[in-house]
């Protein structure tokens, strides 16, 4: 117990490091980003000690809710003490999210419900005052992509140290979320190296730009007698579209198998979900005509709900978390214009949610409330 003493005021978080066995070390400085190893690390410097608080609150709010509706399973637990930062985030999140549910005064009916497909499952059952909605949840961006392209930039900052490389700063300028980094690694920074090594010998300092057929961009700072990136910048996401497509599509995104409405809530870690890209996204891109005396405007099919046919996904939900909190910073949810079955905003007592639907002029998005 003595290794435990300084979590003793997060009964949960401390149940789940004894009974998983969590090594428990000494803090450390690290350029990773935090896994509930690193959180419950002792010894944090007091400038760090209320992000430090933050987290672990963050941690046990949703640990009591998991315990409370006997959530983790062998997978969830492992994917809370996995080491790979995906692993932690994502199934935090579902539980970060399944806090706020019930914070919303809904019954949480089931844990993973079947859904429409028969093979796959959502992640809740929600009721509220007799009405029954499921939900699937979807972390979307934020912390999931941004931990995959820090974790690039290390690897590159790491290996251009261990290959001796006369790089001084390096930036990652274009990330097209590339599902198979892990499976690529290897063969990435060989293909950095050569690239870096073709440029040699350097006088003064210079700036070359690495790019491949993925869509990966690169920008490295070189200079003679540089051999240790002092600093790495940050990267951003491109081609929100192509995310959305490929995250939220019919397959992907899991609808229950009963005659209710099927929310998809989105986890927007960081807020990077752009109002238009998520607009277009599902109810079709905005294009004009260039004709006289007019301009006519309206939304190219294509988008998620631009067919007549009725969609069983009633909603899309963007949460914004306030920083290491259980909390909603911000929300959106926007309504399909053609549902198959009705859904009551009454659902959420959430007021901070603001609703959006399509017009009926079938271009513009406007605030719907009940």
């Amino acid at each position: 117990m003595s290794q435990f003493y300084h979590l003793v005021e997060y009964p949960h978080l401390l149940q789940f490091c004894e009974k998983e066995q969590i090594p428990i070390v000494q803090y450390a400085p690290s350029d990773e980003k935090l896994t509930i190893k690193n959180i419950v690390a002792f010894g944090e410097p007091d400038k760090l000690r209320n992000i430090f608080k933050s987290r672990r609150m963050e941690i046990e709010a949703s640990l009591k809710f998991a315990y409370r509706h006997n959530i983790l399973n062998r997978e969830k637990t492992s994917r809370l003490k996995s080491d790979y930062p995906t692993n932690y985030w994502s199934t935090l999140s579902e539980l970060m999210i399944g806090v706020w549910l019930e914070n919303q005064g809904l019954n949480i009916r089931c844990v993973e419900p079947p859904a429409l497909d028969g093979k796959k499952k959502g992640d809740y059952l929600v009721e509220r005052k007799g009405e029954i909605v499921f939900i699937e949840i979807k972390t979307l961006f934020g912390e999931k992509e941004s931990l995959i392209q820090e974790e690039l930039l290390r690897d590159i900052v790491k290996f251009c140290r261990d290959k001796q490389l006369p790089v001084e700063t390096v930036k990652l300028v274009q990330y097209p979320g590339w599902k198979d980094y892990y499976i690529e690694k290897e063969m990435l920074l060989q293909d950095i190296e050569k690239y870096i090594v073709n440029m040699l010998p350097v006088e003064s300092q210079c700036i070359i730009n690495f790019k491949n057929k993925s869509g990966i961009w690169i920008r490295f700072w070189i200079a003679p007698n540089t051999f240790y990136p002092p600093s790495f910048g940050g990267s951003r996401v491109y081609q929100i579209q192509g995310y959305l497509g490929d995250r939220l599509n019919n397959d992907d995104v899991q609808v229950s198998k009963e005659n209710i409405p099927s929310i998809c809530v989105i986890n927007d870690f960081n807020s990077n979900v752009d109002k238009n890209d998520i607009e277009s996204f599902l109810y079709g891109r905005t294009c004009s005509v260039y004709t006289k005396p007019e301009i006519p405007i309206f939304r190219q099919n294509g988008g998620r709900w631009a067919s007549n046919s009725k969609s069983e996904l009633n909603a899309m939900l963007i949460l914004r978390f306030e920083s290491n909190s259980v909390k909603i910073k911000t929300s959106d949810a926007y309504l399909c214009p053609n549902p198959k079955y009705a859904l009551s905003y009454s659902i959420f007592s959430e007021n901070i949610i603001n609703w959006w639907k399509l017009d009926s002029d079938g271009i513009s998005i406007i605030s719907s409330r009940a």
